[in-house]
């Protein structure tokens, strides 16, 4: 393999085959695609979609690709920043809950803006995203591991990366290519997370499947960047201050994937928010009691909860994004936490407004990110208790297939048929069938008249 780190990468890109993954992994690609799909129906009507469309439309863009969910047309590079960010838009996708990162999103909204120009068929399609998936999830962890601080947007700076080794995969680019393919991803590194809170959180992932997918055709027409853009002198790494973890990025590559620690979210919010909503409806469903009997309301959380987590007073959807205590007021008072509550202006009630301000939320350091603590106090006195060791779409109590299969049919089903629908899951789950992976952004695509 190569002597830098994104050598290595690109050899592993390169000699990778679909058959020698193991079936973990390829079922992991199944399950990492539908989620995305679904995602994508649930923010492509979003306002953060239209205004990125007006304004792609704006600056001229027109082409081949197919924007999911919706039945405009743009160029390759604008259809995959799109669809990404309709994935992003409603903090709906997946997650490597140990870095944050987003790895599902860049890779494939670039892979299927590349199919739109050549013939890809879908087993080349999957293979390619998740290639893309654990190289993305590789090197934030290396960002991770270094102590790179954590205002950085995991997926801004690691999606580029990901995006340029699918497309990558799908172009044939040899070592040389694809190395510099990668490097210029790397070049193009970006994000804060004070975007959270606005339409930029989700235009930041959606930079990495642009910036990868521009870096691995630059690539294949003879463009070229340093090797050491990842971990030489003045690198990524270095700039970060994420030296000394270099090693991580290709430990175990190619026996090991860390594709598997990927993981989906239930509630269309950030992940950091989710086990505290699951304390939250265990408790409604357990006493089905009413918003005006609550007294008090506990919450202990990781301190990421706090820190990721903390804004009271949201104004809109994208800003509820990052509001725990507007979910877990949601959950108490509804029951459930889905996108028809994610909007502070028609899902607040007045109950709602007065039952937050008998609400506390504190950090605890002895709280893994996947763990809550909720103590509620009710109107008679009576005080109940309920611990998530393990939230729902974690590592350790993950989303099952069906109900993967359950949150792809509620958000397709909001603007296809339930034909349609069905016909979109079944080109999204059997994709390694399909002979031509433009058919399924085809079949997710909405035509105007």
């Amino acid at each position: 393999m190569g002597e830098t780190l994104l050598g290595q990468l690109a050899t592993f890109t390169i000699e990778s085959t679909f058959d020698a993954l193991p079936d973990a992994v390829q079922h992991q690609g199944r399950r990492a695609l539908v989620n995305w799909v679904g995602s994508v129906f649930g923010g492509a009507n979003t306002d953060t979609v239209a205004a990125a469309v007006k304004g792609a439309q704006a600056l001229g863009s027109q082409g081949p690709a197919l924007l999911f969910a919706r039945g405009e047309r743009l160029g390759m590079p604008d259809a995959a920043l799109i669809n990404c960010m309709g994935g992003q838009s409603q903090s709906f996708d997946d997650t490597d809950l140990r870095t944050l990162a987003h790895p599902t999103g860049p890779a494939a909204a670039a892979v299927f803006a590349a199919a739109a120009t050549r013939k890809v068929s879908g087993r080349e399609a999957i293979h390619a995203i998740l290639l893309g998936m654990e190289l993305q999830c590789r090197v934030s962890l290396a960002i991770v591991r270094g102590g790179a601080h954590p205002g950085w947007y995991m997926t801004g700076l690691t999606g580029g990366i990901g995006a340029a080794a699918a497309v990558g995969k799908l172009l044939g680019l040899d070592q040389a290519s694809m190395t510099s393919a990668l490097a210029l991803a790397v070049a193009q590194a970006c994000g804060t997370r004070a975007t959270h809170g606005s339409m930029a959180a989700a235009l930041v992932p959606a930079l990495g499947a642009r910036n990868g997918l521009n870096s691995a055709f630059m690539a294949a027409s003879g463009f070229t960047c340093s090797a050491w853009a990842l971990d030489g002198k003045n690198s990524l790494l270095q700039a970060l201050g994420a030296s000394g973890s270099e090693a991580v990025a290709c430990d175990r590559l190619g026996n090991h994937f860390e594709v598997l620690m990927n993981t989906y979210k239930p509630y269309p919010t950030a992940i950091v928010i989710q086990p505290a909503i699951d304390a939250c409806l265990r408790l409604k469903r357990r006493l089905d009691f009413g918003t005006a009997q609550i007294a008090s309301l506990d919450l202990q959380v990781h301190p990421r909860g706090i820190d990721l987590g903390g804004l009271k007073s949201p104004r809109d959807y994208v800003e509820a994004q990052t509001s725990m205590l507007h979910w877990v007021a949601i959950a108490l008072e509804h029951g459930r936490a889905s996108v028809e509550h994610e909007m502070p202006e028609t899902s607040e009630t007045e109950a709602l407004r007065a039952l937050k301000s008998r609400i506390t939320m504190r950090a605890d350091d002895a709280l893994a990110p996947d763990q809550a603590r909720a103590t509620l106090r009710l109107a008679d006195g009576m005080v109940h208790v309920e611990e998530i060791e393990h939230a729902v779409g974690s590592q350790l109590n993950p989303m099952t297939d069906a109900q993967l299969e359950e949150k792809f049919t509620s958000l397709c089903r909001r603007i296809l048929s339930p034909e349609k629908t069905a016909r979109l899951w079944r080109h999204s789950w059997d994709i390694a069938e399909l002979a031509d992976a433009a058919t399924l952004p085809e079949a997710a695509s909405v035509h105007h008249a």
